[in-house]
């Protein structure tokens, strides 16, 4: 990192205290924050985070820049189109407003894809004492039929317990194109 011409972090990673030493390391000036919100699993925040990170390579080598949009508005128009073909896919499968509990990080892409989040939840310890009885009477009141957790945000016990007091299946998704062996990219992941 200390060699690199420029480091792209998300917003959220400024605050994680294992990046910030590591951010540290690479310095202050080589840091471009992609300040996209929403969650990048959703086609239409990719292809939003594509042509963020488009603009700032330009910045940093100006004499690319028609290249750099070119290639992002290419493969934001790819995006865009694999995204409609998955969705109507979900749809033609009965997935339209089935409703599921998702893990909070989860929750946009799971509402994405057409299931309906009847609530979210997060770590068991960031939740409070009350956080799971309400969640599991909601869920109940709304017939929930999955839940859905995430891979990065370690809540797999928490998944595990909802689903078992539902009585549905748990599955667990990730956020990142290489979190689980074999799914290298976003396509593969999505």
């Amino acid at each position: 990192l200390s060699q690199c011409a420029v480091v792209l972090i998300h917003p959220w990673q400024r605050t994680m205290p294992a990046m910030r030493a590591t951010l540290d390391a690479a310095g202050k000036d080589k840091q471009r924050l992609i300040d996209i919100q929403g969650n990048w699993m959703v086609p239409e925040v990719q292809a939003e985070a594509l042509r963020a990170v488009a603009g700032i390579m330009a910045a940093c080598h100006p004499e690319e820049a028609a290249v750099y949009q070119q290639r992002a508005a290419a493969r934001a128009e790819a995006v865009t189109a694999f995204g409609a073909r998955l969705r109507e896919a979900f749809q033609k499968q009965g997935m339209a407003d089935i409703p599921v509990l998702a893990e909070k990080m989860q929750a946009p892409f799971v509402a994405w894809t057409g299931l309906r989040v009847s609530g979210s939840f997060g770590q068991a310890d960031a939740q409070g004492a009350s956080g799971p009885a309400q969640l599991l009477d909601k869920a109940r009141e709304d017939k929930v039929r999955l839940v859905i957790g995430n891979l990065q945000s370690g809540s797999e016990s928490t998944l595990s317990t909802l689903a078992a007091e539902l009585k549905v299946p748990g599955v667990t998704l990730s956020n990142f194109p290489g979190g689980v062996e074999g799914v290298a990219t976003w396509e593969e992941n999505l």
